[in-house]
């Protein structure tokens, strides 16, 4: 090396330190103004969470007092979001300030209180839902609410206070961090200025050593196409059909699963349009996914795909393939097949929607066709029947619950025997049923399907080569127009049916609904007579029944 080479590579190394020195003083102004941007982030964190804890508070009580002033559930849905909102900025809160012990005093005041006036909200409620309105009024009218709410504002305004302080520090601090990363940025830009200068010389009497640069490109190149035949291999033994189109809608890759579930060769879908590869029913379908990819947005749909083996269900996810300038290339095309999750979903639907023991629709099922009867205000009358097995712990204590399973099956067998298509019946819970009626011309109509029920329940069944005599008795509520609410409904088969048990059981009570308040009619749920003979421990089914 002659002395000019030396020169040159001295002050290449000296460019190269300066360079390192300035890069590390900016690492560490980014670092600091990285600092300052999270404590700034969280605390505007702390101002929203704070607010959000008053809007939730203030939601929550206004809830509480549209329930308390009209019973209606939409305000109840109202305050619960209050409750869950409040409850969920307290917990952003104290996430934020997990690691400041100076407001850790504060915070653990401010929970105190928020706490306290959600459990004197909750208390509230829950005596309204009781029919407890002078009580739950009296609360509402102390000075217990207002008092809360005055410490919990002071709290959280002194928190808001702190905060806007500490955001503007941060912000003053996060600004003078820029200026000198600035400035030492262009110092920088200098450096490089002179750097770029002398690596141009070196690069100039380096150009010998082009030849074994040139190879190892080459090297490089069969190393590259190595690994397209790799990622070729593993895309075509994928169990996703995976696609490449252009962004003028031309097909310029697939893997082999497209010949798997197609049975056509992938190469022949290669350089035509879509709408030629799809169809122009299935494109139609899609068009709209397409556009919305080809702006720029990922899209995901599912679908059903008529393919040669049947048809299958499909999770369709169109990848947008984005340029380093912000421009859309065109996409990637994901197809998975879900048939057999959709296959689980509908399974586990079965399984919350129907009693596993009688098969019959549990509560949840049951209400829902009860909505939508009464929903369509039909004309003709209708009724529903609460029904139960007579002395049900009896045969339980006596015989053991795979016989009092076995005797929920078979009454189950004798209701179904003894109703129309039409009719509903639900399996509530233990051994308590309810029949839907819809579609009555008299009243005598449901009276004679009661009947039919209790004839057949008295035939009783056999378990083991023992001989088990069954009774039932049932409560029915009559309507005579569906402008009448569920709760009405219920309470009135309730209330028949603990006339029912009250009597000499094995028989039925009607009980017309007509509109009345339900309040008039409390569901008494037979409680007298089932701590005497009717209800002990359930069966194992009873206990669950869906």
């Amino acid at each position: 090396m002659n002395r000019s080479q030396r020169v040159l590579a001295s002050a290449s190394v000296a460019g190269l330190t300066l360079l390192f020195v300035l890069a590390l003083v900016i690492s560490y102004q980014f670092q600091t103004a990285g600092y300052y941007s999270d404590q700034a982030e969280r605390s505007r964190g702390i101002l929203i969470a704070v607010q959000n804890l008053n809007r939730g508070l203030m939601k929550a009580e206004s809830g509480q007092r549209g329930f308390l002033l009209t019973a209606k559930a939409s305000y109840l849905d109202s305050y619960l979001r209050g409750v869950n909102t409040s409850q969920g900025a307290l917990v952003e809160i104290a996430r934020q300030l997990k690691d400041n012990n100076i407001e850790r005093e504060q915070l653990a005041t401010l929970r105190d209180l928020v706490q306290a006036k959600l459990y004197e909200l909750d208390e509230t409620v829950e005596l309204e839902k009781a029919h407890r309105h002078s009580e739950a009024l009296a609360i509402v009218q102390s000075d217990l609410g207002k008092n809360l709410m005055d410490q919990i504002q002071q709290i959280s305004g002194q928190m808001l206070d702190n905060e806007r302080l500490r955001l503007g520090e941060h912000s003053t601090a996060m600004q003078a961090g820029r200026l000198l990363t600035g400035q030492l940025f262009r110092a920088g830009l200098i450096g490089m200025v002179v750097l770029c200068t002398i690596t141009v010389v070196l690069i100039w009497r380096s150009l010998a050593a082009q030849r074994i640069a040139m190879q190892a490109l080459q090297v490089n190149e069969a190393k590259l196409a190595e690994k397209e035949h790799l990622l070729q291999t593993i895309t075509d033994n994928l169990p996703v059909l995976i696609s490449y189109i252009d962004r003028d809608e031309i097909v310029r890759f697939s893997n082999r699963t497209y010949k798997t579930w197609l049975n056509r060769d992938p190469a022949q879908a290669l350089g035509r349009p879509l709408v030629d590869v799809m169809g122009p029913e299935m494109y139609s379908s899609r068009q709209e996914h397409i556009r919305n990819v080809l702006a720029g947005r990922l899209t995901e749909f599912q679908a059903v795909l008529d393919l040669p083996d049947g048809p299958r269900h499909h999770q369709v996810t169109y990848l947008p393939d984005t340029t380093a300038d912000g421009r859309v290339a065109g996409f990637f095309a994901l197809t998975m097949d879900i048939t057999a999750m959709k296959r689980i979903e509908a399974q586990l639907e079965q399984l919350a929607r129907y009693d596993t023991l009688t098969g019959l629709p549990n509560r949840r099922h049951f209400e829902e066709r009860l909505s939508e009867s009464l929903l369509q205000r039909e004309q003709r009358p209708f009724a529903l029947m609460f029904l139960d097995i007579d002395h049900f712990k009896a045969i339980n204590d006596a015989y053991g619950h795979a016989t009092g399973d076995a005797a929920l099956k078979h009454f189950s067998e004798c209701v179904k025997a003894s109703v129309r298509a039409s009719d509903i019946i639900a399996r509530l819970a233990g051994d308590e049923f309810v029949v839907l009626l819809p579609g009555l011309q008299k009243r005598t109509d449901a009276e004679i399907v009661a009947q039919k029920i209790i004839k057949n329940t008295r035939l009783g069944f056999r378990m083991n080569g023992k001989a088990l005599n069954l009774t039932t008795s049932i409560g029915i509520a009559y309507a005579r127009e569906s402008a009448v609410t569920s709760d009405l409904l219920f309470g009135s088969a309730d209330e028949a049916l603990y006339a029912a048990k009250n009597g000499d059981r094995d028989t039925f009570k009607v009980m017309e609904c007509n509109g009345i308040d339900a309040a008039q009619h409390p569901s008494r749920r037979r409680s007298d007579a089932r701590q005497r003979n009717e209800v002990g421990p359930p069966s194992r089914d009873s206990r669950a029944p869906g």
